[in-house]
């Protein structure tokens, strides 16, 4: 396997990597999930967060966060492309604090 730790910082401070053996034929789960970037990890939490027993496999060509998700600078924050004071200067005080909150929750 490639030296995946080389592809971003997340991946070379991450702990101790351990793979999952292969999948090789069948596998009986609820949900699968192709794909263990930041929408497909996203969507497996909060599946197993709303029913902690629903069976949830993540399939992967490489590791967990190694393709985009993994090698991207970008950041999950609550900008939008304007500062809070600058929002508030062209929308008003009370819609860019909506704007804050509604960011906030996104991420």
């Amino acid at each position: 396997m490639e030296n995946f730790r080389r592809k971003s910082f997340w991946l070379e401070t991450a702990g101790e990597f351990k793979p999952q053996q292969e999948l090789k034929g069948y596998e009986k789960v609820d949900i699968a999930i192709i794909g263990g970037g930041f929408t497909g990890l996203s969507t497996a939490y909060h599946l197993k967060k709303v029913e902690p027993s629903i069976d949830v496999a993540i399939l992967e060509s490489h590791i967990c966060g190694y393709g985009a998700s993994g090698r991207n600078a970008g950041f999950g924050m609550t900008l939008f492309g304007l500062t809070f004071s600058l929002t508030a200067l062209r929308f008003g005080k009370e819609k860019a604090l909506q704007a804050h909150r509604y960011m906030e929750m996104a991420v």
